[in-house]
């Protein structure tokens, strides 16, 4: 018995020695994960009255790479504001996404058209970066594909009101 103990301690500590080096391989394969970063959704529905006007943030601190991001979603219109939490994992892919599109180097847009109204922003460590507003039927595909990509990620959201 107390020989099983010990192959249990010993492979338990072998465990976490892996998972430790796999996760300190992780956080140094891209370093912008361990920066303060924000991602900002607004839709403005544009002629519409009584439509889903809002915005999502999506913010982690510095150094927090498996850490959850806290998400804020605000009613434009009356400013109410829900929050919850999403995990890291969404929110790395998400960072990861916008750094394969190529966002931080897209040209601005500033077409308004009667239609749905898009603004996105990004910060991460001190680059930023806001595209729109613009139409969100005119964006190039890769654009349209993050914006769809941060509503998936954010269905997957714990609120704290549990609704």
């Amino acid at each position: 018995m107390k020989i099983l103990r010990i192959a249990i301690a010993v492979l338990s500590v072998s465990l976490l020695t892996v998972a430790y080096e796999r996760s300190s391989a992780q956080s140094d394969s891209d370093p912008d994960l361990k920066l303060p970063s924000e991602i900002q959704l607004e839709r403005v529905n544009h002629g519409c009255k009584d439509c889903d006007d809002h915005s999502i943030t999506l913010r982690r601190d510095a150094g927090a790479i498996f850490a959850d991001a806290t998400v804020i979603r605000t009613n434009l219109p009356s400013k109410q504001q829900r929050e919850g939490k999403l995990s890291a994992y969404y929110y790395n892919h998400l960072i990861a996404l916008i750094k394969s599109q190529g966002v931080m180097d897209m040209d601005d847009t500033s077409a308004r058209i009667d239609s749905l109204i898009v603004t996105m922003k990004i910060s991460i460590g001190d680059r930023q970066k806001t595209i729109g507003p613009s139409s969100e039927g005119r964006v190039p595909p890769k654009l349209w594909g993050l914006y769809m990509a941060i509503d998936g990620a954010v269905a997957h959201t714990k609120w704290s009101d549990a609704k």
